[in-house]
């Protein structure tokens, strides 16, 4: 139910009231906003996802550009939407369309509306993933370039046991044990365990860090800057670890459990780098001429 603050709120709500009715009866869904559904979203279903708050910034970002228009609208929102927001990747603009999309299926199961308007919102085509994977020089070069220790630390860390930034500013000295961390909170909802590896022995010892994501990327900014290498990214040093891994011929099964991807779908980007298999079944062709006949001696 819907409680009137204003005599002017009361009558607009008696009026919506009767038209829905008199659509109910012709058999038509009823009249709702863009903004209806998206505020049924935000209070019934979001709350039941992870990563809650992720989904809930996605939904501000969009919401401005819902204000007033009907449920029909929804797609005129989203091009309303990204022609605002010019600068921001392909990739961001996705997860927003995504929760534009899914709130506007969600709409069409309520009764809501009859058009499929989820499906006229065109998702933009997103770059490539990236390939950038740092040498052991590179990394140990990063680290000597970085003056603040609990950087340093960070970006060791990062590169020899391939944890996600966030992974890395939550762990604590209770985390590490039997010769591995053991993660409990990671991004697909799995408990991870990695074992320590040991060029990170020493800052392992030292968790936990004693300062947040930002301050860590800022000094990693720096070094990178000081080795020339602005491209890189702090995420590149997981990269770095897949890389190592599968060109040290571990299988792909087991970079997904040490790196905690969701699929085998996700760890299959770093397949092109396994090639000792490929050059092991080259290796067992025979050279022009060595074949042996099958004819009597």
């Amino acid at each position: 139910s819907t409680t009137a603050r204003t005599a002017e709120e009361a009558r607009e709500i008696e009026s919506k009231y009767r038209r829905d009715l008199h659509l109910a009866r012709a058999g038509l869904p009823p009249e709702r906003s863009l903004e209806d559904a998206l505020t049924r979203w935000l209070d019934e279903y979001v709350p039941q996802l992870k990563r809650p708050k992720d989904y809930e910034s996605h939904l501000r970002a969009i919401e401005p550009y819902a204000a007033g228009l009907p449920l029909e609208d929804a797609p005129r929102a989203w091009l309303a939407y990204r022609a605002a927001n010019p600068d921001l990747t392909n990739s961001t603009h996705n997860r927003r369309g995504a929760v534009l999309r899914r709130v506007c299926y969600l709409a069409r199961k309520w009764g809501w509306t009859n058009d499929d308007l989820g499906g006229r919102i065109d998702l933009l085509p997103e770059n490539s993933a990236r390939h950038i994977y740092l040498t052991v020089n590179d990394v140990a070069h990063m680290a000597k370039a970085c003056h603040y220790q609990p950087a340093r630390d960070a970006i060791l860390i990062a590169a020899y046991a391939g944890l996600r930034l966030s992974e890395i500013v939550r762990l604590k000295r209770e985390d590490v044990h039997d010769g591995c961390v053991h993660l409990g909170q990671t991004k697909s909802g799995r408990p991870r365990i990695v074992p320590i590896h040991p060029a990170i022995a020493a800052a392992v010892r030292r968790l936990p860090i004693p300062c947040g994501a930002r301050w860590l990327v800022r000094h990693f900014e720096r070094a990178r800057s000081a080795l020339g290498h602005p491209e890189w990214r702090f995420h590149d040093l997981r990269h770095t670890n897949a890389s190592w891994l599968v060109q040290s011929g571990a299988d792909l099964v087991t970079v997904r459990d040490l790196l905690g991807h969701s699929s085998l779908t996700v760890t299959g980007r770093y397949a092109h780098l396994a090639t000792r298999h490929l050059k092991a079944a080259i290796g067992r062709l025979r050279a022009p001429g060595t074949h042996r006949s099958k004819g009597k001696k």
